[in-house]
């Protein structure tokens, strides 16, 4: 066989694999779109993410790619997934201190505290304002039990942003924790003072005020929960429960038949 006729052949071979080859859909508007809106469908935001993942030409957005499907699987409670995902946005930029706090908190889901805490750490060392990290690191310690390190995160987190609504919830739940129902108190009464109409805010008051003794401060604070929000069938079967313990069975029977509608 000649030269020229064997590089016709191969010629010919050549086109023929690139022809058999699979062509790769170019990413869409809607996909970048859908990538980037956390309050899409899980499913459809990692199918809009994998879809920037495998066109070269959203190479510049890959980092923020595996950032987004990282957080859909985290959504979708698929921790493994969501970490291996935030894996390779780091390795793209290891400076995201988003993505170090939000793979920190996979992490934590997974029971992995050592690891959560590494990269929380790693988080506020490269942005040490960033308040997200602190409540972060606070769920971690208070899945160890340690209420006094969650409390001192909660605390910093609080200083940062005061008006941190994740911080002041943590906060409370680290007080009640410490039998400091007082002190949780204060904290209900000042976001109720600044979201008056927050229908479950008065449940949580009510269950504090539960454990101090007071039924009827917990009675009044269910009924104001129930007439903001109608619909919360717990909140009669936890009113029912309160009127039982001042002995009014009529009330209760009504509220228990209620809460079973």
């Amino acid at each position: 066989m000649n030269m020229q006729r064997m590089a016709a052949i191969l010629a010919v071979a050549a086109v023929a694999a690139t022809c058999a080859a699979p062509a790769v859909a170019a990413a869409t508007a809607e996909d970048r779109a859908l990538c980037g809106d956390s309050n899409a469908a899980s499913d459809r935001q990692i199918a809009a993410c994998s879809a920037l993942l495998e066109d070269p030409a959203e190479k510049p957005r890959y980092a923020a790619a595996w950032h987004k499907r990282a957080q859909a699987y985290y959504a979708k409670s698929d921790f493994k997934r969501a970490i291996a995902d935030f894996d390779e946005a780091l390795k793209i930029n290891p400076k995201s201190v988003a993505t170090w706090s939000n793979r920190g908190l996979a992490y934590e889901r997974t029971g992995d505290h050592e690891h959560a805490l590494a990269d929380l750490n790693e988080a506020i060392r490269l942005d040490p304002q960033f308040v997200s990290a602190y409540v972060n690191r606070a769920l971690v310690y208070y899945g160890q039990r340690d209420w006094t390190r969650a409390g001192t995160e909660y605390e910093q987190a609080l200083k940062l942003d005061p008006k941190n609504g994740l911080a002041r919830d943590g906060r409370r739940n680290v007080y009640l924790e410490k039998g400091e129902p007082d002190r949780a108190l204060e904290d209900f009464n000042a976001v109720i003072a600044a979201y008056p109409a927050f229908a479950m805010v008065y449940i949580n008051r009510a269950k504090v005020y539960f454990l101090k003794g007071d039924l009827d401060a917990a009675i009044a604070d269910v009924t104001t929960s129930l007439r903001l929000d109608p619909s919360y069938t717990r909140a009669y079967a936890f009113r029912s429960m309160l009127y039982g313990k001042k002995g009014d069975k009529a009330r209760a029977a009504a509220d228990a038949e209620a809460a079973g509608k």
